[in-house]
């Protein structure tokens, strides 16, 4: 930027603050007017050493007492400063109104350029929600959007909100409430409809383009935080399945391990301390028996396990609340037996 530009920016900005300072001040007394102008003092001062957020609140204080398009204009680019996009663009669009309404104002032509400058930033940098309450509405309703109370001449009509995260929030008598979390898009617009329930449970959003493009219901990043009865889904079938499968498995192979034992056994009788075997070739033979009497002995108390386990896990899964968290299931074979294990517990 030239030096020229520089100064003609400084001197613009220099004769909005002194605009600010000396405004209409009608109806005010001495006392008021004198404290609006510290108040304004002390706004450019912490503009000027980057503590924005103090220069809003001096000038938001200065402006309870006597608002005017210039000041609105100085709340806009503080806004815009730190990133307070919807509050700009409201700031802006009040100092667009009434400048044009007031051809008194000084510096008119230069306050309206800049605000009008501002509003076209913004636009493009927030989300419109709308929110709207079924008639009849409950008694000690309110209704919060971003933290922010919404007025109930609001209800119907879109607000700005800066883009991200966003919560609308509802609360009446009874009991009754109403909480959905949006992602709000900027250059998107976001339709919610406030249903209160006991328990917050809420109908979906609707969603356009802030240009008309953008497909209704389709809302970008939604995410729904209710607890209806309406969101929740079934049990799962498939571990109680995949269990009851293992042990039908478990039981096949204990069926082949014990007819390759009477293989391995031939012509050879079982005694009870050793097989006996009229052949040495039988003998060679039949060692192979005590490696499938083992199997045997494992998998079939394993496969009645995990059936007997799968059919159990199918009868207490619940029907319609949340699916069961998935279960690991270990078989282990130990002295005498074997160890099986649903979900960490033996």
């Amino acid at each position: 930027m030239g030096c020229a530009a520089t100064r003609t920016l400084a001197g613009l900005a220099a004769t909005l603050i002194v605009s600010a300072i000396a405004g209409p001040s009608w109806g005010q007394s001495d006392a008021a007017i004198a404290a609006r102008r510290v108040l304004l003092e002390q706004a450019t001062a912490a503009r000027a050493s980057g503590d924005h957020s103090r220069a809003i609140d001096f000038a938001q204080q200065a402006g309870r007492i006597l608002v005017s398009p210039s000041m609105r204009l100085f709340l806009a680019e503080e806004f815009q400063t730190i990133g307070r996009h919807s509050d700009a663009l409201a700031s802006a669009d009040a100092c667009v109104r009434e400048a044009e309404r007031d051809a008194g104002v000084p510096n008119r032509e230069a306050i309206l350029a800049r605000c009008r400058a501002i509003v076209a930033d913004a636009r493009g940098r927030v989300a419109l929600v709308t929110i709207r309450v079924a008639e009849p509405r409950p008694a000690g309703l309110r209704v919060t959007l971003a933290g922010q109370p919404v007025a109930a001449e609001m209800f119907g009509l879109p607000s700005a909100v800066d883009a991200g995260q966003v919560v609308v929030d509802a609360r009446a008598g009874g009991g009754l409430s109403f909480r959905r979390s949006l992602d709000a898009v900027a250059g998107h617009s976001v339709e919610v409809d406030v249903a209160l329930r006991v328990g917050g449970a809420d109908p979906p959003v609707s969603a356009t383009s802030l240009t008309g493009s953008g497909p209704r219901g389709a809302t970008p990043g939604a995410s729904d935080t209710s607890s209806g009865p309406g969101g929740r889904r079934g049990g799962s079938l498939v571990g109680p399945v995949v269990v009851m499968s293992v042990g039908g498995a478990a039981l096949a192979a204990s069926l082949a391990f014990f007819i390759l034992r009477g293989s391995s056994i031939g012509n050879c009788t079982i005694e009870p301390t050793f097989i006996g075997c009229p052949t040495d070739a039988d003998s060679e033979r039949a060692r192979g028996a005590y490696l499938w009497n083992t199997l045997t002995d494992v998998a079939f108390p394993v496969g009645l396990a995990a059936i007997g386990g799968g059919l159990i896990w199918l009868l207490v899964t619940p029907r319609g609340t949340a699916a069961p968290p998935t279960t690991a299931v270990s078989v282990a074979p130990v002295r005498g037996g074997v160890q099986l294990s649903i979900g960490g517990a033996l």
